[in-house]
């Protein structure tokens, strides 16, 4: 799988885990689209100090063609995963109309 993990440890164990289970869980749809995409995903934490702590998912699909980005925040990895793949699932569909 052509996916690109940058900023990765920030995360714990438990984190990374799940953010490499969804995003190969993912990835196959945007394999059936596009010939040979690069599925990136840009990571960032806030508020570490505290008990909890805020993240950032930057997702990013780049193709030979075409280019997509989303960009989603939670308190947990796996909805802020989700809502990004959501976000970025909809821009693909949007702009493969066109």
């Amino acid at each position: 799988m052509n996916i690109k993990y940058v900023g990765m440890g920030v995360l714990n164990e438990d984190e990374k885990f799940k953010l490499k289970q969804l995003s190969e869980r993912f990835y196959p749809k945007i394999k059936r689209k596009f010939k040979d995409p690069l599925l990136e995903l840009i990571l960032k934490k806030y508020n570490v100090a505290g008990k909890r702590s805020k993240i950032s998912v930057h997702a990013k699909v780049l193709d030979p063609i075409l280019r997509f980005s989303s960009e989603a925040f939670d308190w947990d990895i796996a909805t802020a995963a989700h809502k990004a793949f959501n976000k970025l699932e909809k821009e693909m569909e949007h702009k493969a109309k066109n």
